[in-house]
């Protein structure tokens, strides 16, 4: 399982409304209206990107690469469906 996959889960399981993430931080939690760590390592630039790449639907990939920005859903099996923003 990776990073996200686990991350977006236990999102879930504690009833977090957002995941933050950003370059070089550790990942946050918006549990109750205030943000927490979620428990992992800092992510790096490269490992955000990969991750967008995963998550990122085929026909935003190339918008996304001039753009800099998407707006997309994603759906984790046996989990939920989340709404993403990237920027």
């Amino acid at each position: 399982m990776s990073v996200i996959n686990e991350l977006l889960a236990r999102a879930v399981e504690l009833g977090a409304s957002d995941v933050h993430l950003k370059p070089d931080q550790q990942p946050y939690l918006r549990i109750g209206g205030r943000l927490q760590p979620a428990g992992y390592a800092a992510l790096s630039a490269d490992d955000l990107l990969a991750i967008i790449d995963d998550l990122l639907p085929p026909h935003l990939k190339e918008s996304f690469k001039t753009e800099h920005e998407a707006d997309f859903s994603h759906k984790e099996e046996d989990v939920a469906r989340f709404r993403v923003n990237v920027f």
